[in-house]
């Protein structure tokens, strides 16, 4: 990867980081409001489009450094995130929440979703987004869900290998914080950073 393409791939890495440092905020804001129900707390519109940005720079940041399931790769793509993975100097293994795309997936592809979980269902209360930190009945199909006491995101509570899958607002966004130190990092390693610019224009 050349000059030109490291810095705009980890300005874009920088991007997504501040974007998901704001949603971040303003969910811790909006699970004080709805632990403590509020009158002044968020909307349920304001939190779930909070969520959903959230989710999406995690997401854009994944795809930047790490190959997806399904994806076919390219010698292009594959040098591009062996790259940026070196220049942030950032093990991979505390990057696992980053990577667990399916939440994020089930905000995306909810007619995917619900058609799955709507094949057997003959009767049942629906909820379209819960924030209550109390436990919905167990009788309820809750489509999504904000925790404002665990600050924990999940939707139609799909279950893999027993276990209810789940992103931790908080652990994901410190691992967003190590991506946003290593960008530091990677930077602090381009010496005359804006004479590197223009010599890859050939302008210096």
């Amino acid at each position: 990867m050349n000059r030109i393409s490291a810095t705009i791939f980890l300005h874009e890495l920088l991007i997504q980081c501040s974007v998901a440092d704001y949603s971040y905020s303003c969910l811790l804001n909006a699970a004080d409001g709805w632990s403590s129900l509020n009158e002044e707390r968020d909307s349920p519109a304001k939190v779930l489009a909070l969520c959903s940005s959230f989710l999406s720079s995690a997401y854009v940041i994944r795809t930047l450094m790490f190959k997806g399931e399904k994806e076919q790769d390219t010698a292009v793509k594959s040098n591009r995130r062996q790259a940026l993975i070196a220049m942030l100097e950032i093990p991979i293994e505390k990057l696992a929440t980053i990577k667990n795309v399916h939440v994020r997936d089930s905000f995306v592809h909810i007619d995917e979703r619900l058609d799955k979980h709507l094949e057997n269902i003959k009767q049942a209360r629906i909820e379209s987004f819960n924030l209550l930190p109390q436990d919905p009945n167990p009788n309820t199909l809750v489509i999504r869900r904000f925790n404002p006491s665990r600050l924990t995101i999940s939707c139609l509570h799909r279950k893999e290998q027993g276990k209810k899958i789940e992103i931790e607002l908080k652990r994901l966004f410190e691992e967003i914080q190590l991506v946003r130190n290593g960008i530091n990092v990677a930077y602090g390693k381009c010496s005359r950073f804006n004479e590197t610019l223009l010599e890859d224009f050939g302008l210096e």
